[in-house]
């Protein structure tokens, strides 16, 4: 009995300073005020301080105090991260380019949160690690070059093009859709053109606004840094939110990792009273345009639609909505609220109405549950369209939806039975996988503290010029080449030429 106890205290040693021994100083940096976005990386902070790491975050949002080994520094809050938009606003047809509009709108942020005394003091700092968003400023680079230490970038969205760009990944538009654009992997001569003019545009205005933008912001309060371009290139990887069986298969650099579905939580019980309500129909639709959209804000004439379509379905529909519904029919339950995840890993629910934000996207698709989608900004549009290439949805235009439309696409969508099979199969593809998304995540994250960086798995393609990337001087030496050849061949033909001409005339005379 004693050498048992002996043995376990021994055998608890050994991992406690194992633990130590692999335990990493990891600083988090994430200054955008989305709350959806940092419901994609909360999750992965979260496991790294479990698994023994020593995490110090910086961001607009409160962290779970009983999280040990876990420092939550709240960035001042003078921008409201509860905010909503009003769907009013999404009565109109979008104008063109208001993807990179709202884009750069958002980057107004940034300031409040470089000048923030605390995240200022870290420039002496030294860390193992410094795990960050990458999403529309890399003004934070600045402090990174500062800490020297290995970065990991985070996306909560599909990878943009000026992404790609720094880690030397593919940009081809013609089977790349830009994530701010709604067009399919499968595009035609049109699409590719306009695909090719959106990628042209945007680059433009990230490399020559965005950055410029970010580069004099970072020197004005870190100090004299080299190109903020060519410190994002340092970045050892990124941890992307999205999934091939869904955004298509493409050629891709090891140092962007695909963790689409970390958020997603193991399935919980709903609640008594929702589970009780549930239980007298035969199948639930659940109805939420997610957490950026004021779901009391939509007009008068499109609630009327929604209403009077969902009255005469015999499913529940379950709307997320604070909005009062006079004489409310009784297949209709509202809440302000819903644990979505566990709603929709529901056994009776058949179908999912939603502005196709990702993560939403990703918890129906791992579901196996049809989508409804109204894309409204951002990259919905480009959510939307990867879905429905599958058949696994059908989208509709917010500014246009009659109850005729509404009414054909969610019975499309109920008893066209492709669109259930076609999401349980999806659903498969997503969910097979040799780790879990979270596993994935960490062990990406923990290969590049082991390996000092892991400046092995960064392309090569970063020590290249943009001109010798394209292979630009090649290309003007071979037809530098081929000029010379052809002026010589000419030369040559005309002299025998030539000659020719006159030993004929010499014969002749």
């Amino acid at each position: 009995m004693i050498l048992k106890y002996i043995w376990t205290v021994i055998l608890i040693y050994v991992l406690f300073c194992s633990n130590l021994c692999n335990s990493a100083k990891i600083l988090g940096i994430f200054g955008h005020t989305g709350k959806s976005h940092h419901l994609v990386f909360q999750p992965v902070l979260k496991e790294l301080a479990k698994r023994g790491h020593q995490l110090t975050v910086f961001s607009y949002f409160e962290h779970d105090t009983t999280t040990t080994n876990y420092t939550g520094i709240l960035f001042p809050e003078k921008f409201n991260t509860t905010s909503f938009l009003s769907m009013d606003y999404f009565d109109k047809s979008s104008i063109p380019f208001s993807g990179i509009i709202q884009l750069y709108s958002l980057t107004e942020v940034y300031e409040n949160s470089v000048s923030f005394d605390k995240l200022q003091s870290l420039v002496n700092e030294k860390y193992d690690l410094v795990i960050t968003e990458m999403f529309n400023s890399d003004v934070f680079f600045g402090l990174f070059y500062k800490i020297g230490a290995p970065i990991v970038g985070f996306s909560s969205c599909d990878i943009f093009p000026w992404q790609n760009d720094a880690f030397g990944n593919n940009n081809n538009p013609s089977y790349n859709p830009h994530v701010l654009h709604g067009l399919s992997v499968h595009m035609d001569l049109k699409e590719r053109l306009l695909n090719t003019f959106h990628l042209l545009v945007n680059n433009f205005v990230y490399y020559y606004k965005f950055l410029p933008e970010a580069q004099n912001l970072a020197e004005k309060y870190f100090g004299k840094i080299p190109h903020v371009n060519d410190i994002v290139k340092n970045t050892s990887i990124l941890l992307v939110n999205t999934h091939f069986s869904i955004f298509g298969a493409k050629p891709v650099v090891p140092s962007i990792v695909e963790v689409a579905g970390v958020h997603i939580s193991p399935v919980k019980p709903l609640s008594k009273n929702l589970e009780e309500t549930i239980g007298k129909f035969d199948e639930t639709i659940y109805f939420s345009m997610g957490s950026v959209l004021d779901s009391g804000s939509m007009s008068k004439e499109k609630h009327k639609i929604f209403v009077n379509v969902f009255s005469k379905l015999k499913q529940l529909v379950l709307w997320k909505s604070s909005q009062i519904i006079p004489n409310k029919p009784n297949n209709i339950f509202l809440s302000d609220w819903y644990s979505q995840r566990d709603v929709l890993a529901h056994p009776k629910t058949v179908l999912f109405i939603s502005h196709c934000g990702l993560l939403g996207t990703l918890e129906a698709i791992q579901a196996g549950v049809p989508i409804l989608c109204f894309p409204m900004f951002g990259d919905q549009h480009h959510n939307a369209k990867a879905i429905a290439t599958k058949e696994i949805s059908l989208t509709l235009n917010y500014a246009e939806v009659t109850e005729e439309s509404l009414s054909k696409a969610i019975n499309t969508l109920l008893y066209d039975s492709k669109y259930r099979e076609n999401a349980k199969s999806v659903s498969n593809a997503f969910n097979d996988r040799p780790l879990s998304p979270m596993d994935t995540a960490i062990y990406w994250i923990e290969y590049v503290i082991r390996h000092k960086g892991g400046p092995h798995i960064r392309s090569s393609i970063y020590h290249l010029t943009w001109y010798q990337y394209y292979n630009l001087d090649v290309i003007i030496i071979y037809l530098a080449i081929l000029y010379l050849l052809y002026k010589f061949s000419k030369f040559i033909f005309v002299k025998l030429f030539k000659l020719t001409l006159s030993s004929k005339k010499i014969k002749t005379n």
